[in-house]
């Protein structure tokens, strides 16, 4: 048996089971999906929730990090700590 879609629920009050409308349905929302002006998508959720970084915090994450920045970096690391869950020891 395989898997198959026989309902949608194409908003919020209306399910869908006719083979053609389900077709129609899921082919047009992966039209818009994969637009380049996706209709159903709205700007970056998140715009504006958070504070600004200043010019110096800027200029700081932007410097050119040398030689001597990444080995102070590396060996400051004790040998045998744990990941954290980035990947970074702690």
């Amino acid at each position: 048996m395989r898997n198959r879609i026989q309902t949608l629920k194409i908003d919020a009050k209306t399910w869908c089971d006719d083979a053609n409308s389900l077709r129609y349905v899921a082919t047009t929302y992966f039209e818009n999906l994969f637009a380049e002006c996706s209709p159903s998508l709205d700007p970056f959720p998140i715009t504006g929730l958070f504070l600004a970084l200043s010019k110096g915090d800027l200029n700081h994450l932007n410097a050119i990090l040398t030689d001597d920045d990444i080995k102070d970096a590396l060996f400051s690391m004790a040998p045998l700590k744990a990941q954290g869950i980035d990947g970074i020891h702690v």
